[in-house]
């Protein structure tokens, strides 16, 4: 448990360092639609189409993809990180939530800090303010099985109580994630697993062929002289 939190603090610091504010100060578009990402198992409503940045895996990191949309002086951001098995992420608890969001806070001040739960999983809520650059970031965190959601909203002062914030983050959901059945993948591994025991099989057999030809030629080589 431990190595995954120091990668999730990882990553959580790594979005506190990129969510800058934009130089943009266009107001937010109004026509708000559903945006649905099957591969990373969530959907959320947002004003525009989110740009998408990627992480190299590392470590129990199987995959990360942070998704944000600039709206005027604020962002909003979404992050899902899926770990590996071993990351034993389902013995988090409400003491763990609490230790990421002390990490991730960086010199920022946590307030209407609260654990909750979300379909069932662990998740946390909680206000970011007092950052050195003066933005204040409303953040919910949620572990669902093996991975690791950051929902923020970012921007001035009073952010963290605006009506589209809400809408934000009470329009995130977990999806059916679009990738091979367990059942699939187990029973592609056996294939494989199979078509190489007779792959060798195979060779096996034509090395004793092979040397049961060249003892039959030695032989008849000296029974003719």
């Amino acid at each position: 448990m431990r190595g995954a939190l120091s990668c999730l603090i990882s990553v959580g610091a790594s979005l506190m360092l990129t969510s800058v504010w934009p130089a943009s100060a266009q107001e937010a578009k109004k026509d708000w639609q559903t945006y649905t990402y099957a591969n990373d198992g969530f959907a959320i409503d947002l004003p525009s189409a989110p740009e998408v940045f990627s992480d190299r895996p590392s470590g129990q990191i199987r995959s990360s993809r942070q998704y944000q949309v600039d709206i005027g002086i604020g962002s909003y951001v979404v992050s899902a990180t899926r770990y590996a098995r071993d990351a034993k992420l389902d013995q988090w608890n409400d003491d763990s939530m609490v230790e990421l969001a002390n990490a991730m806070k960086g010199k920022c001040r946590i307030r209407d800090g609260k654990p909750g739960t979300f379909a069932g999983a662990l998740a946390y809520e909680m206000v970011l303010d007092q950052c050195p650059d003066g933005a204040v970031m409303k953040v919910r965190m949620y572990v669902v099985g093996d991975w690791v959601y950051q929902v923020l909203a970012i921007g001035p002062p009073g952010v963290d109580v605006k009506p589209e914030t809400q809408k934000f983050h009470d329009s995130f959901r977990i999806v059916q994630l679009d990738e091979p059945a367990p059942a699939a993948e187990e029973a592609e591994a056996k294939s494989s697993k199979s078509s190489s025991r007779e792959a060798r099989g195979s060779r096996s057999e034509r090395r004793a062929s092979s040397h049961r030809s060249g003892k039959r030629g030695h032989g008849r080589s000296k029974r003719r002289r």
